[in-house]
C-alpha cells in the first residue's frame, strides 16, 4: 500500500544529513599503516581515486578519509595528500571519475526529447552505481568537472532542437538536472538504513507500521483514502524515476510546442 511508500520516505527523511557538498567525512581513527593485503599504487592518481570510489560505494562517504584511503592503498597519509591534493580535491576527482564512467553519446541527439531522456537515464545509472554521489554534486554552486559538463553539453545540444530562448533552454536543463539529482538523493540514506538494520525497505516496512498507525487515528483522512484498495502501491525508485521523467518531459513539450508556434 501507499503506507509502505510513506514509511520508506519517512525512514529516508529521518536519516542524519550527509556531508556538505565537496567534503569527505572522517571515518574515525584509522591506522596509517597499510591494512593487511594492501597494495601500493605507486603514485597513480587514477588508481587512488578508483580505490576511494570503491570505499564510498561500499560504506558511503563516512568510510572515506585520507587516512583510511592511505591504509587502503599502502602509502603514508602525507604522500597521499600530495598526490590527490586534499579532501576537497579528492571528492572532485571522485565525481569526475564517476561521471566519466557513463558519458553521454558522442553522436548528436536525434531530437530534444530523446536527447534529454538519454542523458537523464545515464545520470540516473551513475547515481545508482554510486549512491553517495548525489550528496556531493551541487546544483546551486556548479562544479567545473569535465564529466559533469559533458552531460550538460549534451543536454544543451538536445535543447537546441527547440525554438526556445537560450535562458528558457538553460532553465529546462537545470530543472532536469535537479530532478535526476533530487531522485538520487534518496539512494544513500536507504543504503545506510539497510546497512544499519540489515533489512531492505520491503522487509522493514512489513515489520513496522508507524504511518499506518498514524492514519488509523482518523486525523489524516485524505492520506488514508490513498491506501484504500486490495493491492499494495508498487513503490520502486526506478519506476518512480521513469514516471517522473516522463511527466517532466511532457511539461517541457508544452513549452516547446508553444515556442515553435510563435516562431512560425
Amino acid at each position: 500500500m501507499i503506507v509502505k511508500a510513506y514509511m520508506r520516505m519517512q525512514m529516508q527523511m529521518h536519516r542524519p544529513p550527509g556531508p556538505r557538498s565537496g567534503s569527505v567525512v572522517a571515518a574515525g581513527t584509522v591506522p596509517e599503516r597499510p591494512r593487511p593485503g594492501a597494495r601500493a599504487v605507486d603514485g597513480d592518481r587514477a588508481a587512488i581515486v578508483t580505490r576511494a570510489i570503491a570505499l564510498a560505494d561500499d560504506g558511503g562517504l563516512p568510510a572515506v578519509s585520507l587516512r583510511a584511503l592511505a591504509a587502503e592503498v599502502g602509502t603514508p597519509t602525507m604522500s597521499l595528500h600530495r598526490r590527490v591534493g586534499g579532501k576537497d580535491e579528492l571528492v572532485r576527482l571522485m565525481i569526475g571519475a564517476a561521471f566519466d564512467g557513463a558519458p553521454p553519446p558522442h553522436t548528436a541527439p536525434s531530437g530534444w526529447r530523446s536527447g534529454l531522456e538519454t542523458t537523464a537515464r545515464r545520470q540516473w545509472e551513475i547515481y545508482r552505481a554510486h549512491p553517495w554521489l548525489a550528496q556531493v554534486v551541487s546544483m546551486t554552486r556548479p562544479q567545473a568537472i569535465p564529466g559533469l559538463l559533458r552531460h550538460a553539453e549534451y543536454a544543451a545540444r538536445a535543447l537546441e532542437d527547440t525554438a526556445l530562448h537560450p535562458h528558457a533552454r538553460l532553465e529546462l536543463h537545470l530543472i532536469l538536472f535537479g530532478y535526476v539529482r533530487g531522485a538520487a538523493v534518496n539512494l544513500a540514506p536507504e543504503a545506510a538504513a539497510q546497512a544499519d538494520t540489515g533489512l531492505d525497505a520491503d522487509t522493514w516496512a512489513a515489520q513496522a507500521d508507524p504511518i499506518g498507525a498514524a492514519l488509523a487515528t482518523g486525523d489524516f483522512p485524505a492520506l488514508a483514502r490513498l491506501t484504500d484498495g486490495p493491492e499494495d502501491y508498487p513503490f520502486d525508485l526506478d519506476r518512480l524515476f521513469e514516471s517522473g521523467l516522463r511527466r517532466t518531459l511532457d511539461g517541457f513539450g508544452v513549452l516547446v510546442r508553444a515556442a515553435r508556434r510563435r516562431a512560425r
